[in-house]
């Protein structure tokens, strides 16, 4: 039941998340400053655009007005904004390219379109893949035999024609900007938070749409930015509904930190479906769904190993060895490994040994993916093979995606556009202390706040099965604990990875899930 590498739908997108960002989690001895007069991003006097993609140099400059383009059935709108508001000298940019469809008309009077806000991941990642492989007007399409292969067609699956879409690209993405003073600044999670807040207040307001429906999505580590936003919400008007795509949350919890038994109880499902799919583990498992593997795997986890783990070294030999029989069953691991690593097998070494070819490994953030352990080359902090970062044709000089904003959306721009900046990663805080609760990190806390003040407001959470960067049962147990009304939250589980909406039909289930949630 493995799935071949070579056409695994595998995107810049999915960004780096957990198979890369949490070796990256280094505290820092004095945290950031962010200059007292940063705040939401705002429009400012400058020129035209820097040529460079890394933290650029003075002069700063950026586009000045929004970019228009007509295409058929609906317009596009790129914006650019200078962060902070009105700055002198701003500490970068951030942008957000829109695509909207005139409103329909009841009586003669025009009823506001909702609106969705979406950003991916990282830190570091564009939106591209929601943008350009799942949602937006447009889609990367892989066709075999086809040169180049992979082209952008019209997007049949587009949810464009029950709602307007605006993607950002956060500073140091994209076209964004960072300038040299604004690293430190920028790469924070409040600062982070605050900013991408600012732009949608910003944004609704130059485009007179503070009436609309607003909705906001965020996937992977764009899941806890949106959740940090949350603290910032009373500078947004009244939210309509939040979208979380496999989303980092409680980040604290799913450490796999020594006495932080959680994380290995959190992981465990997702580790016994990377089995299943590969044809490790019990043979009983492998005429069951990937549905039905998922949950008797949770239901183990919770009801006999966390109990376990929580008994620490005061577990009797007995009773491990029977854990470790039951958890060799599921994982293909043996007892006796399983007994040396303390029942508390290491995520990265099962991923590298499960398939017992010390050659062959499989990805984090799709675990159907199997590749080389060769180490990543220089300049990439993983040899995780189902990541994939996109570059240009061999005889151009413009990737597809600059091609297609600057022939097709009109955005004149001339620096290059970043899908993925492995240096944001790595430059990034994430324990800035006004988002951490005391030593503890995780930002849902907002959330809840906010769904209690707006008896309105909805969430959609979107998860795979075979993601491994922010496993099911995490993200579940995040939403589960963090005091929300689970009325008015629901969840969609799919047979897919890190980007849940990764093939033909997962991506039809999504678009359809988000159709029945945006009203």
């Amino acid at each position: 039941m493995s799935r071949s590498p070579t056409r695994a739908w595998r995107s810049v997108g999915a960004a780096l998340m957990l198979a890369t960002a949490l070796p990256l989690l280094q505290a820092r001895t004095q945290p950031p400053t962010v200059p007292a007069s940063s705040g939401p991003p705002g429009l400012a006097a400058a020129g035209a655009s820097s040529t460079s993609s890394s933290p650029a140099a003075a002069p700063r400059a950026w586009l000045t007005e929004p970019v228009e383009a007509r295409h058929e059935g609906y317009r596009s709108i790129f914006i650019e904004l200078p962060v902070p508001e009105g700055a002198a000298t701003p500490l970068g940019t951030i942008s957000g390219t829109a695509y909207l469809k005139d409103p329909p008309r009841n009586g003669g009077k025009a009823a506001p379109r909702p609106l969705l806000f979406l950003f991916n991941g990282g830190p570091g990642a564009s939106s591209t893949p929601l943008h350009l492989n799942a949602i937006g007007p447009r889609r990367f399409i892989e066709r075999p035999g086809r040169t180049p292969e992979r082209q952008l067609e019209p997007n049949t699956q587009t949810v464009l024609d029950a709602m307007d879409l605006v993607f950002i690209d956060p500073p140091g993405t994209g076209f964004s900007q960072v300038f040299e003073t604004g690293r430190s600044a920028l790469w924070t999670t409040e600062t982070d938070a605050r900013v991408a807040a600012g732009f949608v207040r910003c944004w609704l307001k130059k485009l007179g749409r503070e009436n609309s429906p607003v909705y906001i999505g965020g996937q992977s580590y764009g899941g806890f930015r949106l959740a940090s936003m949350m603290r910032y919400a009373s500078d947004l008007p009244p939210l309509s509904g939040l979208v979380f795509i496999s989303p980092l949350l409680d980040a604290s919890a799913t450490s796999a930190s020594v006495g932080n038994e959680l994380a290995y109880a959190l992981q465990f499902p997702s580790m016994v479906v990377a089995a299943w799919q590969h044809g490790k583990g019990q043979r009983g498992e492998q005429g069951r769904s990937v549905e039905e593997v998922f949950s008797r795997a949770e239901d183990f986890a919770r009801g006999v190993y966390l109990p376990a783990l929580l008994e620490g070294s005061r577990l009797s030999a007995k009773r491990a060895g029977l854990v470790a029989a039951r958890m060799s069953g599921l994982l293909g691991m043996s007892p006796g490994e399983l007994l040396a690593q303390r029942l508390r097998p290491d995520s990265e070494q099962f991923l590298t040994t499960v398939l017992g070819r010390p050659e062959a490994r499989l990805g984090r953030l799709d675990t159907r993916v199997i590749g080389s352990t060769a180490p990543p080359p220089p300049g990439r902090p993983t040899n995780d093979p189902s990541l994939v970062v996109s570059s240009a044709p061999a005889g151009r000089s413009l990737t597809p995606t600059e091609a297609y904003f600057r022939e097709e959306l009109n955005v004149p721009i001339t620096r290059k556009y970043v899908p993925l900046s492995f240096t944001v990663n790595g430059g990034w805080n994430y324990f800035d202390r006004s988002i951490a609760d005391g030593f503890y990190i995780n930002p849902t806390r907002y959330v809840a706040e906010v769904m209690r003040q707006q008896p309105a407001l909805r969430l959609l959470y979107v998860g795979g099965y075979y993601d491994m960067a922010v496993p099911v049962a995490a993200a579940q147990y995040a939403l589960e604990h963090a005091d929300l009304p689970m009325a008015r939250v629901q969840m969609q589980l799919l047979p897919g990875s890190h980007n849940p909406y990764d093939d033909e039909a997962n991506l039809q289930r999504f678009t359809q899930r988000l159709r029945e949630f945006v009203r």
